[in-house]
């Protein structure tokens, strides 16, 4: 955010790399001369900029290093920057020059994070890491708070995201709909499952129009925080509330 002073686009952003993922690279060392070099992989957290610094490495010089690490948890905030800092201890008469390559980077694995509203901010309309349809979001006592007169939501997470678990402590205020969304394509193409209506619960399916796949019986009232946890994998899902199956679909 601190890099815009434009406001007129109004854009939203999503991290590429959560934490519980893996880093991997292939690094090419060619020195000259001078003390080796060391690589000290690292992750900036956006809530504080405070650089995670995690177990440094020195690439064997004149030769493809395969370079591996995985990404600390953050406590809720989010990951805005990773990569290495270069460093070598010569003097000056005995300065490190050469090269390094990357060859290939990638970030592969399952994600396992929080967010903790409370390391979050409203950047350009939006709330962070989020982007919306419709409604008002803001933060309030460190939670997402939202507010419509017809459909909204919010969509966060990797676009290519498989099988997944999705939790979230969810108070609903007023109205009669308070879902949740996995594997969501956009907004005309996604799950939902949670409170549907007076005293029920629906699994939804999104796909340029809505179909209830299943719904069944749950008293649930408004002005309560209820635990919400809803699980894919592969073509079973699963949602859960205060721990209790209540709702199975295929």
């Amino acid at each position: 955010r601190a890099e815009f002073n434009d406001e007129k686009y109004k854009p939203t952003f999503a991290p590429l790399a959560y934490s519980g993922q893996t880093v991997s690279a292939k690094i090419y060392a060619d020195q000259w001369e001078g003390e080796p070099v060391t690589l000290t992989p690292y992750v900036r957290n956006t809530y504080n900029r405070e650089e995670i610094l995690l177990s440094p490495v020195t690439p064997e010089n004149g030769k493809w290093n395969d370079v591996e690490w995985v990404i600390p948890d953050t406590n809720g905030a989010m990951i805005d920057e990773i990569g290495w800092i270069l460093e070598s201890p010569s003097p000056l008469a005995d300065r490190a020059i050469g090269r390094l390559f990357i060859g290939q980077f990638r970030i592969t694995g399952e994600a396992k994070y929080a967010i903790d509203f409370a390391k979050q901010a409203k950047e350009f309309g939006s709330i962070t890491p989020f982007s919306h349809h419709r409604g008002v979001w803001e933060l309030r006592d460190g939670a997402l708070w939202g507010k419509a007169e017809g459909d909204a939501s919010s969509y966060s997470g990797n676009y290519y995201a498989d099988d997944m678990e999705v939790e979230a402590v969810v108070t609903p205020i007023s109205g009669d709909s308070h879902c949740l969304i996995v594997r969501a394509q956009g907004v005309m193409r996604h799950y939902l499952a949670g409170f549907d209506g007076p005293n029920a619960v629906s699994f939804i399916k999104q796909d340029f129009g809505v179909k209830r796949l299943i719904t069944a019986r749950y008293d649930w009232e408004h002005g309560q925080e209820y635990h919400f946890k809803l699980k894919a994998q592969k073509d079973h899902f699963t949602l859960y509330i205060n721990g209790e199956s209540v709702l199975e679909c295929k």
